[in-house]
């Protein structure tokens, strides 16, 4: 989210910031789409949501190469061997969280 000041009173419809106004439409369309892509995407697995999956498809066959890439990422992952993903996710966290303690206390 971001403040009122951060919108200029031109371009209401479109719903832009001000620094989003000056991107290019190409850069917009992708930054646009790879928020699109995440939304689809389960936060403690990383992996297509089932009720998206068809949705999701159609980013896999997008006319643009850049926005087909970032897909193809997500794909890949989603298509990777099960290992106990919320344990994993756990420990890296756990470690993480241990490695921001040490420098706090350091």
């Amino acid at each position: 989210m971001r403040p009122n000041e951060r919108f200029s009173g031109a371009g209401h419809a479109r719903h832009l910031c001000k620094e989003c106004s000056k991107l290019g439409a190409e850069e917009l369309t992708y930054r646009q789409a790879v928020r699109d892509i995440d939304r689809m995407i389960l936060w403690e697995t990383g992996r297509v949501k089932r009720k998206q999956r068809n949705n999701f498809a159609r980013f896999l066959r997008h006319p643009s190469e850049r926005i087909r890439r970032y897909a193809e990422g997500v794909a890949a992952r989603d298509a990777a061997p099960d290992v106990d993903d919320y344990f994993t996710g756990r420990e890296a966290f756990e470690l993480m969280w241990e490695e921001e303690e040490g420098r706090g206390a350091g």
